[in-house]
């Protein structure tokens, strides 16, 4: 549980710093209307937090283990697009 924290931890950090460089490079980052609407767009109507939050979540719930994803039309996939490259 500690290295998913650390990793979410790091992920923040990472995904703070080039949304910062993104805003000042657009020229916005002065306005905090600008801001506002940049974080809202980002991090809820498109973002990937919004996506992975439930799963997220479920990773911490007492009765999570990865065995009981059906993972196997992904893994199949996976392994139809593997054999192209082979």
């Amino acid at each position: 549980m500690a290295s998913m924290l650390a990793a979410t931890s790091s992920f923040l950090r990472f995904m703070a710093k080039y949304c910062i460089a993104l805003v000042r490079a657009l020229g916005i980052a002065k306005n905090p209307i600008s801001w506002v609407r940049f974080i809202w767009y980002v991090f809820v109507y498109t973002g990937i937090m919004r996506r992975i939050a439930l799963p997220y979540l479920r990773y911490f719930s007492t009765s999570y283990h990865p065995n009981d994803l059906d993972d196997r039309s992904a893994l199949e996939k996976t392994r139809r697009i593997a054999a192209t490259w082979a």
